[in-house]
């Protein structure tokens, strides 16, 4: 159908338990940088980068970008989910 969401796709996101903890973390929270989300989830860095661009690509996740982090000055990524509504 035009227009639905396509529930199977984002069934098969979530069907990977990583991705699923991703996910979940970030309900209980505005937006977490990746370190932070592998740390809730249980995994590697790097697999939880893996993880969330899949995650994106799948319209699940939407990346934050800031210009600087207020405590380093380094640039922060965040991430968060897509729809409020999941809250």
């Amino acid at each position: 159908m035009r227009g639905d969401a396509d529930v199977a796709a984002a069934a098969r996101l979530l069907a990977e338990p990583a991705r699923a903890a991703l996910v979940l973390a970030l309900m209980d929270a505005e937006a977490l940088p990746s370190g932070e989300l592998a740390a809730r989830a249980g995994i590697a860095p790097s697999t939880a980068s893996e993880h969330l661009a899949r995650l994106v690509e799948g319209h699940l996740l939407q990346v934050e970008r800031k210009v600087a982090d207020a405590n380093t000055g380094s640039p922060a990524t965040r991430w968060r989910t897509r729809s409020r509504r999941w809250r």
